[in-house]
């Protein structure tokens, strides 16, 4: 046991110098050890989810509301031709993208116990708006098509209000 850092002779393949060189700086071997890094730091990241509070949920509720209240607006507007079709698809587009922020919000963050019904619900009730604005956008020229759209999305509106209110 005199000598233990190096290997007794014959037991380990000879290796030249050089090989290890190549193999080392390898472009794929720095490319496969980079993604594992950067693939782990996100696995890493992901994995702590945010706690979403009370207040934060009734701020996300306010905002789809909001939306609805606006998608309600606008509908009037196109129904009774005071927009034209581009603004009015252009202004269903918006809405839609601000009720997506919403939707990740809800959708990303855990809750305490007692909000995780709040946040189900008020989830199923922001899936159902956005449903309803993809599908208004194609309604714009049908008056009585518009009106249901009207109609469901005030419903909807509703059973947001009464999500927050329960909070």
């Amino acid at each position: 046991m005199e000598n233990c850092t190096s290997p007794t002779p014959g037991l380990l393949p000879a290796v030249s110098d050089t090989s290890m060189q190549r193999q080392s700086r390898s472009p794929l071997g720095v490319l496969c050890v980079t993604v594992l890094l950067v693939l782990s730091s996100l696995l890493l990241s992901c994995a702590r989810r945010r706690t979403m509070t009370r207040e934060e949920l009734r701020s996300e509720l306010t905002s789809a509301i909001s939306i609805a209240g606006a998608t309600e607006m606008s509908i009037d507007f196109v129904g009774r031709k005071q927009s034209t079709h581009n603004f009015a698809v252009g202004q269903f587009t918006y809405l839609s993208i601000q009720l997506n922020d919403t939707a990740k919000e809800l959708g990303k963050s855990s809750t305490e116990a007692e909000l995780a019904q709040t946040v189900k619900h008020g989830r199923t009730q922001v899936d159902a708006l956005s449903s309803e604005l993809s599908a208004v956008v194609h309604e714009i020229g049908s008056p009585d098509a518009l009106l249901g759209s009207k109609k469901r999305v005030d419903a909807i509106r509703a059973e947001l209000e009464q999500a927050k209110t329960s909070l």
